[in-house]
């Protein structure tokens, strides 16, 4: 809709940075007071205590990432223009909104581990299945949304699993672990590098 050749999109999407800001200022100060957590009580110690559920924050990060950063470039690849490309991180996007309150709704109904690993093998199925939307710009969109919506779910369920182990300093400790998972500098270095080579070796460049 801005276009990629101008400031436009950078300028629409610092205004939302901008507008998200509102509700802070607006109600900032009536967040309740969290308490010092105990001495020994902190984010490492969270990580060691609940693995799948910080981990599956870190993972979120490594496949959202990759996913924004990498299926853009794979639709050039495949046939796209630059512009068609670009909207494929904004299907993944729609996917991740969408699918938040249901999964959300789920995991209240079942075993959330359980439910973890369903969605840890609906990644790995949607990332198999992209090569085959080659040819389809419609295919490739439906399934960047669906994939955005299951990948979601590695967020949600995670910090469901925290709020149901977790309450007070501990839950906000918690849930600091968990959104540290997901910036891993380390592992984003090691996924941009597998996400890469993994461009590189199914398509091959168009003449």
């Amino acid at each position: 809709m801005t276009g990629t050749a101008s400031l436009l999109p950078y300028l629409v999407g610092a205004a939302l940075f901008v507008v998200a800001m509102v509700p802070i200022l607006l109600f900032g100060a009536g967040a309740p007071t969290i308490e010092k957590p105990e001495p020994g009580r902190g984010v490492l110690f969270f990580i060691r205590l609940a693995p799948a559920a910080t981990l599956a924050g870190f993972t979120f990060g490594a496949i959202e990432t990759g996913a924004f950063t990498f299926l853009p470039l794979y639709g050039v690849r495949t046939g796209l223009d630059a512009d068609a490309a670009a909207l494929i991180g904004s299907a993944v996007a729609l996917g991740n909104v969408v699918s938040q309150i249901p999964m959300g709704l789920l995991s209240d109904r079942m075993d959330r581990r359980k439910l973890l690993i369903l969605i840890g093998a609906g990644c790995a199925v949607g990332a198999a299945a992209i090569p085959l939307t080659q040819g389809s710009i419609i295919a490739y969109f439906a399934l960047a949304t669906v994939w955005g919506s299951v990948i979601t779910g590695l967020y949600t369920v995670g910090l469901a699993m925290l709020g149901e182990r977790f309450s007070g300093v501990d839950l906000a400790t918690a849930n600091a672990a968990f959104v540290m998972m997901y910036p891993s500098a380390c592992w984003s270095a090691r996924r941009c590098l597998a996400s890469a080579w993994t461009s590189g070796i199914r398509t091959a460049p168009r003449p």
